[in-house]
């Protein structure tokens, strides 16, 4: 392997590795910031998970409604 190849070669995988690391920061930082929020069950906005019932508008009941209060996760 010639010595320029070499180089080419490992700033690369010095760029993969400072890329994977500022995404790691990032999402843990998302995380963070998400974990201030409350969480909430779909069941409370009467979604129902059987795999057959139409939640469309409970769900977008449920995302309004959540976003009203501040934000926050609804949980499935």
């Amino acid at each position: 392997m010639t010595r320029r190849k070499h180089e080419f070669e490992n700033k690369h995988k010095n760029y993969d590795m400072k890329k994977a690391i500022l995404t790691l920061i990032l999402l843990a930082s998302l995380q963070a910031l998400a974990q201030d929020k409350p969480t909430y069950n779909a069941s409370l906005f009467g979604i129902r998970s059987d795999g057959v019932t139409m939640n469309t508008r409970s769900i977008q009941y449920a995302i309004d409604w959540i976003a009203g209060q501040g934000g926050g996760t609804l949980r499935f």
